[in-house]
């Protein structure tokens, strides 16, 4: 698989390149080396992911695009993640990576429940991933800013996209799965962080 660059040059409102690996988009800010390490970085941890944890890349990655075949508690909704957005930015609030779900639209509007396509996407503080703050890398590695970044780039992100991949996964067993329900529901408020 390749990667297929979306578009060659930003647009004024968004300052974003956009890559297709496999079929996740990633998002990168330059198109310089350091933004194409960014999707390299994400190419190789999808392959990781997918071909030595293919139980859990089967079921966060692929399982999590379709549609349940049962039905969801009655008056609620089910959901699949039609794309997944990786970005690299520094809007989070999050030290290493948040993620969240954008709604889409539902596909079965007379149907007898909700069937909405969403928008799974994984942000990356692109600023803490360099390891020179006492946030991101550093804490997890306390090596040198270089050291930090390279080794989070080699391993900490393969374990950051499975543990952000679990959250939208269990998103789309809400409604569904008594133990993913009460999960989504003790979460914190969605305003504050974790």
């Amino acid at each position: 698989m390749g990667f297929t660059i979306l578009n060659d040059q930003p647009a004024a409102h968004d300052q974003f390149y956009f890559w297709a690996y496999r079929d996740i988009d990633i998002a990168v800010l330059t198109d310089d080396d350091s933004g194409q390490y960014y999707v390299y970085s994400i190419a190789r941890a999808i392959e990781i992911l997918r071909c030595r944890y293919p139980k859990a890349y089967q079921k966060l990655f692929m399982e999590s695009r379709v549609f349940s075949t049962q039905a969801p508690k009655p008056g609620t909704f089910i959901n699949r993640y039609s794309k997944i957005l990786i970005s690299f930015n520094n809007n989070t609030k999050a030290s290493i990576a948040e993620s969240g779900t954008v709604l889409g639209t539902n596909e079965d509007p007379s149907g007898a429940f909700g069937k909405y396509s969403n928008l799974a996407v994984i942000s990356f503080h692109q600023a803490n991933l360099l390891g020179s703050t006492n946030q991101g890398s550093k804490v997890l590695y306390d090596k040198s800013p270089d050291e930090n970044y390279i080794r989070y780039l080699r391993e900490g992100i393969v374990e950051t996209l499975l543990h952000e991949m679990l959250h939208r996964y269990i998103e789309t067993r809400r409604n569904i799965d008594e133990l993913a329900t009460t999960v989504v529901s003790a979460r914190p408020n969605k305003v504050s962080t974790a």
